[in-house]
């Protein structure tokens, strides 16, 4: 299999199917509200945003485990944990014990999404990486389109029945089997000069006499008595240890960490407005979602080519479009309303996460690209999981009571996101204009 294979490039795209399914469940709130009356709202929120909480660990520990099994491996374990945990609910009765099952679905997640990035950028470089990028959040947004519209179908019968969306991961599962290698070509490579280099070392220590300061640590060691001198480490010789990541991913993350900690708020409280308001159903909400993401799967395909034409000026045209989709919702009262406003914020969002994650790998060190972006994807899981406590913090805190005042605060945020990514991509076009004249 070459790296060029089209094979290749449906199997990294196909990881993306499942790592978008998990907001589907943002649809059946309302009705699950009605039958756990004694769950708190903030509790039933939760429901979509427990997931990410596991999702932070396991993005961590995830890019830890792919320097220690194949990348493949690491990606059969996530998707049957996600599978399995995500259709647990249809079974449960418990509200306490969907929750763990939940918690479990963030743990496969957290090991399945960051790789949904990384691999791009393990085996493609350029303008390919650019396109591929805008390609993977438009496959994503196309399989959430297609739950958000399952999801709506299937909750007319049932809540129960939506779970069956978590069988993606089953189908994604045999795509990775089958036509995904084991490691990408850097890593493999990267492998193989650390298992040389380990060899020449082992090599060479057998060779080279031995200082007899050495010998006598050794037979202290063999006999477990260690005289004064090898009672503590000497001043000095303390291993330093390197965190193969950098500031700037660090700061990318962060960014990406209060967007969306914003943006999630359309997940968490539109389906409960609309039941407040009666504006619309569970399965309405669910036609509404999926307006949303159809529009992002639409817009998301032509990222590459929009950033190659505007640059980094698109991230400040991106947000403002998010920005204004919260700003309409404000003041929708109509299911048209609405849609109109899902529409503008799902095209918004589809070139700015990509945006987003294409200066990430750009920052990232060449040699830990999965670490790095397990490291941005915890932070993105972070915000996530946070969205609920913040928002709704804050307009207790303000006291307001009305859930569409949280849409303020979040335009608000947007805006000013919005004002700095303008001022950079003034300045990067002003730079790249300068060296143009050079």
């Amino acid at each position: 299999m070459t790296v060029n294979s089209k094979m290749l490039k449906a199997a990294i795209l196909s990881i993306s199917l499942g790592t978008l399914v998990n907001n589907s469940a943002s649809v059946i709130l309302g009705s699950m509200e009605s039958d756990f009356p004694d769950v708190p709202r903030v509790t039933l929120q939760c429901f979509v945003t427990y997931p990410t909480l596991m999702v932070m660990l396991f993005t961590l520990i995830g890019g830890v485990l792919t320097t220690i099994l194949s990348t493949k491996a690491v990606l059969l374990i996530g998707l049957v944990i996600f599978t399995v945990s995500g259709m647990l609910p249809m079974v449960l009765n418990n509200f306490n014990a969907m929750l763990v099952s939940r918690l479990c679905l963030g743990a496969g997640l957290g090991m399945v999404s960051p790789l949904s990035v990384s691999l791009i950028t393990d085996f493609y470089e350029g303008e390919e990486r650019v396109t591929l990028l805008g390609q993977q959040f438009a496959i994503g947004n196309m399989g959430q389109t297609a739950s958000m519209l399952i999801v709506g179908f299937l909750a007319a019968i049932s809540w129960r029945q939506t779970f069956w969306v978590y069988s993606v991961g089953a189908v994604v599962f045999v795509i990775a089997l089958i036509f995904l290698p084991n490691n990408p070509p850097r890593k493999s490579e990267l492998l193989e000069q650390k298992r040389r280099s380990r060899g020449k070392a082992e090599a060479n220590a057998t060779m080279r006499p031995q200082p007899a300061k050495t010998v006598y640590a050794k037979a202290q060691l063999q006999s477990g008595k260690w005289g004064d001198e090898f009672s503590r480490p000497q001043p000095g010789t303390r291993a330093r240890i390197k965190i193969p990541c950098n500031w700037k991913v660090i700061g990318l993350g962060f960014v990406m960490f209060c967007y969306n900690t914003t943006y999630l708020t359309t997940y968490s409280n539109l389906a409960l407005i609309m039941k407040q308001e009666g504006i619309g159903s569970a399965t309405m909400v669910g036609y509404a979602m999926a307006f949303m993401t159809a529009s992002g799967m639409c817009v998301g395909i032509f990222f590459g080519r929009l950033y190659q034409r505007f640059g980094n000026i698109l991230g400040a045209v991106s947000a403002a479009a998010v920005g204004l989709a919260f700003f309409l919702m404000i003041h929708a009262n109509s299911m048209a309303f609405i849609a109109i406003s899902l529409i503008i914020m799902g095209s918004g969002n589809s070139l700015l996460m990509p945006f987003g994650y294409y200066h990430v790998s750009k920052a990232a060190p060449k040699e830990s690209s999965s670490f790095s972006m397990s490291i941005v994807q915890a932070a993105v899981s972070a915000g996530s999981f946070c969205s609920p406590y913040i928002y709704g913090n804050a307009v207790r805190l303000l006291g307001q009571s009305s859930g569409r005042f949280t849409f303020v605060l979040a335009a608000c945020v947007i805006a000013v996101g919005a004002a700095g990514l303008l001022v950079y991509g003034v300045r990067s076009r002003g730079r790249r204009f300068g060296k143009m004249l050079i």
